[in-house]
């Protein structure tokens, strides 16, 4: 068996792990352009935000325009059936492919062991929606993955490990987010796996404290120590702002 292969209990199949391989391919595109695009309104947003060069790299970030997206889907570049069934493209009505996530930060969604399984993309003008997530596919499952999650568990080990919730407030380290206000059954068992302090750094608006009310007892009916830091009072004690702040708060965490 191959561990790579798998997460959680999940062994993926033959044609899973093409699916993977795809997924990790337009990663590796995505990173390259971002990084060899020189001062581009995606990278200069990143940087904006706190995010250094480096800091980029280990999150691997990418950006891909809609041009090339659909410069593939003209040229089949990847078998279209792959990025239809990923959710990296979708048909229309009339059978018609579009890109998903062009002309935005493509972030990639791993699983444990550091596959891509899917991408979300960060609006860079003020684009709505902010955040385009990816949809539930055979290789992915929203309620069975913690972003960062593959580089956190290698810091947190009967330590701590924050949680947040949106993707912009992880910044490597022990620090994963729930992409959503709650956590799953399935989220829960995989922190318990850690044995180690699960820190809540929840924004505090009404849906952020609305889930730690509901979130706190449930995690510590099932035996995990909790612990809350009000990331709006972190924010504002570092002097951060919504767009700048990544950096710094993974100072905080370590």
């Amino acid at each position: 068996l191959n561990a790579q292969y798998t997460h959680n209990s999940h062994v993926y199949t033959e044609h899973e792990r093409v699916l993977l391989k795809t997924l990790n391919k337009i990663k590796e595109i995505a990173n390259y352009n971002l990084i060899s695009l020189g001062e581009s309104d995606a990278k200069q947003y990143l940087l904006n935000r706190g995010f250094t060069k480096d800091l980029i790299q280990e999150l691997q970030f990418g950006y891909i325009s809609y041009e090339q997206i659909q410069q593939w889907i003209d040229k089949k570049s990847f078998p279209l059936e792959h990025l239809l069934e990923t959710g990296f493209i979708r048909e229309d009505e009339q059978g018609n492919y579009h890109p998903v996530f062009g002309n935005r930060i493509l972030i990639p969604v791993m699983d444990e062991r550091g596959n891509t399984v899917t991408f979300s993309g960060r609006a860079i003008h003020g684009e709505e929606p902010k955040y385009l997530h990816g949809r539930n596919t055979d290789i992915f499952m929203k309620s069975n993955h913690l972003y960062n999650f593959n580089v956190a568990k290698n810091y947190a080990y009967n330590d701590k490990i924050y949680v947040v919730e949106g993707f912009m407030d992880v910044a490597g380290g022990n620090i994963v987010a729930t992409m959503g206000t709650s956590f799953t059954e399935e989220q829960i068992a995989t922190l318990r796996r850690l044995d180690c302090e699960i820190i809540l750094m929840r924004d505090n608006d009404n849906a952020g404290r609305q889930a730690m009310i509901k979130e706190i007892p449930e995690l510590m009916n099932k035996g995990l120590r909790v612990s809350v830091v009000d990331l709006n009072k972190v924010k504002e004690n570092l002097q951060l702002t919504e767009d700048k702040d990544s950096k710094d708060l993974w100072d905080f965490a370590n």
